[in-house]
C-alpha cells in the first residue's frame, strides 16, 4: 500500500476528507469548532484559512496531525522550515529510514569531529551539508511513517492520490 501524503494543491479539498474520515458532517464539524457552517465551508473551499488557533482545534477534533502539517505548508515560512512528503509505500520507508540510521553512525563521528572545536570551517561544510541531508532524509522518513498510523492503510479512508 502507498501512503498519499503528497502536498495538495487544494488545501480545502484535504479539509472536506479529513472532516469526512473522522465522520462529521459539515454541521457537526462547524458545532465542534466552534464556527458556523458558512466559516468552514469557505476554508473547505480556499476562500479563507483557518487561523493557526482555529487549525489546531480542527487537527485535534479530526484526530489527523497530516493536516496540521500540510497546513503550515501553504505558508512560504512552512515550506521553507518543512519538507513536503513523497507518496512512498510503508516498505519503501522503512527500508530508507534503515539505510539513513545505519548512514548516521557515521553522521554522529563525522559530527562529532567537526564539533570537537566548536566551529565549522570551510574545509568541514560539504560534510556537515551531507550530514544535514541525512538527517532530513531520516526526518521526512520518520513522518511519513508517524501520518501512515496503522503502517497498512492511507492516512484517510479508501483515499486517491490527491
Amino acid at each position: 500500500p502507498i501512503c498519499y501524503l503528497t502536498m495538495i494543491k487544494d488545501f480545502g479539498l484535504l479539509l472536506i476528507k479529513a472532516r469526512k474520515s473522522a465522520g462529521y458532517t459539515q454541521e457537526q464539524a462547524s458545532e465542534l469548532l466552534d464556527i458556523s457552517v458558512r466559516t468552514l465551508a469557505k476554508y473547505e473551499a480556499n476562500q479563507i484559512k483557518p487561523t493557526i488557533d482555529k487549525m489546531n482545534d480542527i487537527v485535534e477534533i479530526y484526530g489527523n496531525e497530516y493536516i496540521g502539517y500540510q497546513y503550515l505548508l501553504t505558508f512560504r515560512l512552512g515550506q521553507k522550515l518543512f519538507a513536503p512528503i513523497e507518496n512512498k509505500s510503508f516498505s519503501e520507508t522503512v527500508l530508507s529510514f534503515i539505510a539513513n540510521i545505519k548512514k548516521s553512525n557515521k553522521c554522529i563521528d563525522d559530527l562529532i569531529e567537526i564539533g570537537a572545536d566548536g566551529k565549522i570551517d570551510k574545509k568541514e561544510q560539504p560534510k556537515y551539508k551531507q550530514i544535514l541531508n541525512t538527517f532530513r532524509l531520516m526526518t521526512k522518513d520518520i513522518l511519513i511513517l508517524k501520518f501512515c498510523k496503522n503502517k497498512k492503510a492511507e492516512p484517510f479512508n479508501k483515499q486517491s492520490s490527491i
